[in-house]
């Protein structure tokens, strides 16, 4: 049961962390470059994607055993410290990349709006039941 509800928000960090660590020179920078801070709308709509994910994991999971509060404190949580993990792997690890603070505020913009979209607007709600 866990599987089925987590598979989701798992495989999504798995492809974060995948391009996280890609190094630069693999991408095509000139693909990119037209549109004006790719990269943070990128980290916004990665994160926001994952928020969402995880989000409605836990949501479903739990069901009414915990409370939406706690579930949407520990998803923030989880998005933070995995956001700036991998911030700090690019900055230490990868030489191609740069650890950026501004990436990890773009993160959690994302987990915000996410987290707004699940709990007030009922198309992307998991019930009902959440007030």
């Amino acid at each position: 049961m866990i599987f089925k509800t987590f598979w989701k928000p798992v495989f999504w960090a798995v492809i974060i962390i995948v391009l996280s660590v890609m190094p630069t020179d693999e991408l095509d920078s000139h693909m990119w470059s037209v549109v004006p801070h790719q990269d943070k709308i990128m980290h916004l709509i990665f994160y926001a994607i994952f928020t969402f994910l995880l989000l409605r994991a836990f949501l479903i999971y739990f069901k009414k055993s915990k409370p939406v509060w706690l579930l949407v404190l520990i998803t923030f949580l989880i998005i933070l410290c995995y956001g700036a993990i991998i911030e700090i792997i690019q900055g230490r690890f990868i030489a191609s990349r740069q650890g950026d603070i501004m990436d990890l505020v773009f993160n959690l913009g994302g987990s915000v709006i996410a987290i707004f979209l699940v709990l007030l607007v009922p198309f992307f709600r998991v019930s009902s039941d959440i007030k």
